[in-house]
């Protein structure tokens, strides 16, 4: 079993060597990812995720498949800040996935 401690550790190992981005982008294999690389297998995936719009509101599903669409047709291998300008919405840093 791994204690609080072991895990405090790798967590804070894997945001090193991930980072932590609070949108969607494309990892190196062209996986739509979000948070501390954490993947989005596919739309039904993301549309459980609680994405967050501008407002502070929540985004519907409709949104999601929107940014998910758009993220997942770009070029892949490039840095998580590139595919900003395609999304709209974004992850609370309280709800960052791991």
């Amino acid at each position: 079993m791994v204690t609080a401690t072991e895990k405090a550790t790798l967590k804070a190992k894997l945001e090193n060597y991930e980072g932590k981005v609070n949108h969607m982008y494309l990892d190196s294999k062209g996986y739509v990812t979000v948070g501390v690389g954490h993947l989005i297998k596919d739309l039904a995936s993301a549309q459980k995720i609680n994405f967050k719009k501008t407002n502070g509101l929540s985004a519907t599903e409709d949104e999601i498949k929107s940014d998910f669409e758009s993220v997942k047709k770009q070029f892949k291998n490039r840095v998580s800040s590139y595919y900003k300008r395609f999304f709209s919405l974004k992850l609370l840093n309280t709800e960052m996935i791991l």
